[in-house]
């Protein structure tokens, strides 16, 4: 079964998302961080600002910044499951 990634905008998972989104760009502002709507979009600044952001948000998510797709991530289970 594969997962749906195309809730509608008023499911209860974007709320999270949102939230979170929110509370990485408050923590970063705070820290004196810029945040990618701090950059002109296409911009190497932008990009790199970009990544520093994902990062910080799969941290807050208490993942593994550096796990690609298919690792076997802390459940040891890879792509195939």
């Amino acid at each position: 079964m594969e997962d749906d990634y195309t809730q509608p905008p008023e499911h209860p998972i974007w709320d999270q998302a949102r939230a979170l989104e929110a509370t990485v760009s408050t923590i970063r502002r705070a820290q004196g961080k810029l945040n990618p709507q701090d950059c002109e979009p296409g911009t190497p600044a932008f990009d790199r600002i970009t990544r520093e952001f994902l990062r910080d948000l799969v941290r807050a998510m208490d993942a593994d910044p550096h796990d690609t797709p298919g690792d076997a991530g802390e459940f040891g289970v890879g792509a195939s499951g």
